[in-house]
């Protein structure tokens, strides 16, 4: 049985995530297909839309046959630690092939920019200095010294979300000498960043303004059906646990932050992508701000976009620091979920050896107590998931669940 990764967020899971396995299951019939899944804080710089359980419930029933977490130092960073971990965790589990999605077909310049990315020869590096000189902020520096030379048309494959995260997959490789083969799928539906309620295959992004809407009361029932459609058979199940407080978002997580601000007992550089600039602002921005996004836009500059921003923010409310290191390996596999056929996967996975597996929360401590950095990162996901918890139950009323005792989801 061949195991195809999968690196996702599923922020939520939707009938786009679904059609993606199901053509990864046309090409390969009896492949086995292993989620590395962002746990309760995402890439974007804020907290799931729904918590990791619930997520990867939603991917096992649509499809997935085992979902293991990326450690959240990773899923809450840039898009090359992101991928990097992604692959390190994928190759622990013994995949074979990893698929993603892309924007266009053009697989051949995903390949090119990858390789050009890794090479970085000096004519691209002076370019990309030449563009960060002239203000331009890290990603646009980066594409206008990529169309120097490959030209401006492969160049703007660096200007879609999944592309660019495509790219980094196959960076990774390309650094890791990695033995897993690549199955590019062309990505349906709304675009990534696209925010309108459309049709079936609405993107992430839409759902979630969808879910907000609804909340407040200001959604359209034709939309309000288009949020419960977008994300499958289960759809109303779900909107009812958002309704009902299952969620967090960074309404709940800023007053954590102006008091992490407060105390002020290290130096905001320590903090994971906290840029000195950035950190030399934070306090004046601070005392004017009244929400994430009023102190985004008083931290905006073309220097930083504005999920690397909240990106830093998070990691200030979540406490992770700079580790000198701390490199993109994943030595530990959190598991979150299994099919029956997921459970020949871990068996497999056992086999190998290459990773060390943690199905009992509980267990992780003692199994990591020789690794300190594998230590620090699992402490980080335990303390990141009791919080995330916390404020959840506080919506809903609830009794806490905490981490050690929670039970990984089987169907």
């Amino acid at each position: 049985m061949k195991a195809v990764g999968i690196i996702a967020e599923y922020n939520p899971f939707h009938r786009g995530h679904a059609w993606q396995i199901g053509q990864i299951r046309k090409k390969l019939p009896d492949c086995g297909i292993i989620a590395a899944m962002s746990g309760d804080f995402v890439q974007r710089g804020e907290p799931a839309v729904f918590d990791k359980y619930r997520r990867c419930r939603m991917a096992l029933e649509g499809g997935a046959d085992l979902v293991a977490e990326i450690p959240s130092a990773f899923a809450t960073s840039s898009a090359e630690d992101f991928a990097g971990a992604g692959v390190s965790l994928l190759e622990g589990l013994g995949a074979d092939v990893i698929s993603f999605g892309m924007e266009a077909e053009d697989e051949a310049g995903l390949h090119l920019l990858a390789d050009l990315l890794v090479r970085q020869p000096p004519e691209y590096r002076q370019a990309l200095r030449e563009g960060l000189r002239r203000g331009m902020n890290y990603p646009a520096a980066r594409q206008e010294a990529a169309a120097a030379l490959v030209g401006r048309e492969r160049a703007g494959l660096l200007s879609s979300p999944n592309n660019i995260l495509g790219i980094e997959y196959l960076k990774a490789m390309i650094r890791r000498r990695s033995p897993m083969s690549v199955l590019a799928v062309r990505r349906k539906g709304s675009a990534y960043h696209d925010e309108d309620l459309s049709h079936a295959f609405s993107s992430a992004a839409a759902i979630r303004k969808g879910l907000k809407a609804l909340k407040e009361g200001s959604l359209s029932a034709r939309d309000g059906d288009l949020v419960r459609l977008a994300m499958g058979d289960k759809g109303e199940e779900y909107v009812k646990a958002f309704l009902g407080g299952e969620s967090v978002s960074w309404e709940d997580l800023f007053p954590y932050l102006n008091y992490q601000l407060t105390l002020e007992e290290n130096p905001l550089e320590d903090y994971l992508g906290m840029q000195r600039d950035m950190a030399g602002r934070i306090g004046h921005a601070s005392l004017k701000a009244r929400s994430i996004e009023d102190l985004t836009r008083e931290l905006h500059t073309r220097a930083f976009t504005d999920t690397a921003i909240r990106r830093a923010l998070l990691h200030v409310v979540l406490k992770m620091k700079k580790s000198a290191d701390r490199k993109n390996e994943v030595s530990y596999a959190r598991i979150l979920g299994f099919s029956k056929k997921g459970a020949g996967l871990l068996h497999r996975a056992r086999e190998l050896d290459q990773i060390k597996i943690i199905q009992r929360p509980s267990a992780g401590r003692r199994m990591l107590k020789n690794d300190p950095e594998a230590a620090d990162l699992y402490a980080m996901d335990i303390s990141g998931e009791l919080f995330y918890e916390k404020l959840a139950a506080g919506h809903t009323g609830r009794e806490i669940i905490h981490p050690f005792t929670r039970n990984q989801i089987r169907i």
